[in-house]
């Protein structure tokens, strides 16, 4: 609707203001909006709609493997550390004398 009334206006500004309360909408809102189609419609230089979605996907998943590496290096300095902490617990756990009562899951978050 912006797009076929803003030849009636002296600039986009004067359009979108006028137009967007009709709209139910904010000026900057609309004017936005315009600017988008534009980019996609390939009146304007920018980013698509598309490539905006696109951008955020692999914003995302970025994220997610830069959070999957930190987890990993983490581990691998923990098991690398020459730590018998994992064995023991397997140990204790698994493996009592008799008359001891074996660790309880509360156990294991005890520090040693």
């Amino acid at each position: 609707m912006t797009l076929d009334r803003v030849k009636d206006y002296p600039s986009m500004w004067a359009a979108c203001r006028e137009l967007a309360p009709k709209l139910n909408v904010g000026p900057e809102t609309l004017r936005k909006w315009v600017r988008q189609a534009q980019s996609d419609a390939g009146e304007r230089t920018g980013p698509t709609s598309e490539e905006l979605e696109e951008i955020k996907r692999l914003k995302r998943e970025n994220r997610d493997l830069r959070e999957t590496n930190e987890i990993l290096k983490a581990a691998a300095s923990f098991l690398s550390s020459g730590s018998s902490t994992l064995a023991t617990v397997h140990s204790r756990v698994h493996r009592f004398d008799e008359g001891e009562r074996p660790w309880s899951r509360a156990d294991l978050w005890r520090p040693a």
